[in-house]
């Protein structure tokens, strides 16, 4: 049986309660019915430049390779210490790489600089599955999905956080709620 054309991109909202902001979130989609996740780039770009990572957050599914590159004025020592590919860098200047690992297994990466702290990505590495981030408004978009049911789950940087997960069939109609509750 052949599988249904995609439909268009799919918009969401995600709730939360209280004051709790939605700053790291991800919404991490995953098949149910062995549909096929759209093409994507195997690479992963993360670059360093004011002070920062960009992006901040992201997920994606391996294998991929992970180029990092150095656009900040500051030289910055990037390392990734434990996880499923644990990695060094080394002193990166501005405008070195980039420099790149291949990541093969599932799980999660923090990423930093050992010489500023606040220097901070994580990433999220999926067998099966890809991510969106979430804005600070708490909106998200999804591309253009097989018919089907996915599983959409909330991810969030801080492991203190309660997560939510909702299964969506495709192809769907309207906004997507996601409400985290206390």
């Amino acid at each position: 049986m052949a599988a249904s054309p995609p439909q268009p991109h799919v918009s969401g909202v995600l709730h939360l309660p209280g004051h709790a902001r939605v700053n790291h979130t991800l919404i991490l989609v995953v098949p149910l019915d062995g549909q096929q996740l759209p093409e994507e780039d195997r690479t992963v770009r993360l670059t360093v430049n004011d002070g920062g990572f960009t992006p901040e957050v992201a997920a994606f599914q391996v294998p991929s390779r992970l180029e990092i590159r150095n656009e900040d004025k500051q030289e910055h020592d990037i390392y990734c210490p434990r996880g499923p590919t644990v990695f060094d860098m080394g002193v990166m200047v501005k405008g070195h790489g980039p420099k790149s690992v291949v990541v093969t297994e599932p799980g999660r990466l923090d990423v930093y600089c050992s010489r500023f702290v606040e220097v901070r990505s994580t990433l999220v590495a999926l067998e099966s599955g890809m991510g969106t981030v979430v804005s600070p408004q708490g909106a998200f978009t999804l591309p253009a999905l097989e018919a089907g049911r996915w599983r959409l789950t909330t991810w969030q940087r801080d492991p203190s956080w309660s997560t939510v997960s909702r299964i969506v069939t495709f192809p769907y109609k309207g906004v997507i709620d996601l409400t985290v509750t206390e």
